[in-house]
């Protein structure tokens, strides 16, 4: 896919997903540099509004657009190998954080 392509897919996968979090009375909204910002508990939240992003722009994730992850779970190590999540406040073992991305996996490319 071409650089302006992506630019394409992006922004219109991207902006479509601004009214998402006033839509979901479940997400508290928080003012960063006068923008409504969305406050999740989870990735998983993270991931699932971006897919709602994706398909409120009528587009199908995980076939018309994907969502590619830098995850750095090397940044996540704790000194006994496990996975800390520190803004969830939850440690995972390496199964635990196969099954995070295994359970996103239909959308993740």
């Amino acid at each position: 896919m071409t650089i302006s392509k992506n630019i394409f897919w992006s922004s219109n996968a991207i902006l479509p997903a601004f009214p998402i979090p006033i839509l979901l009375s479940s997400i508290s909204l928080t003012g960063v540099t006068s923008a409504a910002v969305p406050v999740l508990g989870t990735n998983e939240e993270a991931l699932t509004l971006i897919q709602e992003a994706i398909t409120a722009a009528g587009y199908i994730p995980g076939q018309q657009v994907g969502i590619a992850l830098d995850a750095a779970v090397s940044e996540l190590i704790d000194e006994n190998g496990s996975y800390v999540l520190a803004g969830e406040g939850r440690t995972l073992d390496a199964g635990a954080l196969t099954g995070l991305y295994e359970n996103k996996s239909d959308c993740l490319v």
